[in-house]
């Protein structure tokens, strides 16, 4: 008489004891003894696992995610990119662009900048501030401490004091 496997087994000594799964049905061999559905995928209840969404390294099921791939926190069950990175659809998270704290869509598409670097948020961009002016590649330093506003760093550039 031959023994019922458990839905999870490719081929089981009994009910509750595999000894073998299918990699097919994105299934591996664990210490337990069932077969558990790989890394990035979920059991619905069927044979053949089903993937976790993309932004997801383990799942409970197709939109609850248990953990993250990287650059990515999980928050209520769903992976966010960290401060600092954006998602562009793809599993890994992207850095910002180095004037933005945080953006979204591309990297230079900033919702908040890096007061550090006098920058100040201008529509979606990062600007130097009034108390600053644009130097060698680009980066913002700050002006001369005898003016308010300056267009380089002496004391006979300031635009206001």
């Amino acid at each position: 008489m031959c023994t019922a496997c458990n839905y999870t087994c490719m081929s089981c000594l009994s009910l509750t004891t595999c000894i073998s799964c299918s990699a097919g049905n994105n299934r591996v061999l664990t210490n337990s003894t069932l077969c558990p559905c790989m890394p990035g995928y979920y059991d619905d209840g069927s044979a053949l696992c089903k993937p976790c969404s993309y932004i997801c390294a383990t799942c409970m099921d197709s939109s609850k995610c248990t953990s993250c791939v990287a650059n990515r926190i999980l928050t209520n069950n769903t992976c966010v990119c960290s401060y600092g990175y954006f998602d562009d659809g793809s599993a890994n998270c992207q850095l910002c662009d180095s004037s933005c704290m945080s953006c979204n869509i591309s990297s230079t598409n900033c919702l908040s900048c890096n007061a550090s670097q006098f920058r100040v948020l201008n529509g979606n961009l990062c600007v130097c501030s009034i108390q600053a002016y644009i130097g060698a590649g680009g980066v913002c330093q700050p002006c001369s401490n005898k003016c308010y506003s300056c267009t380089s760093n002496s004391s006979t550039s300031c635009t206001s004091c």
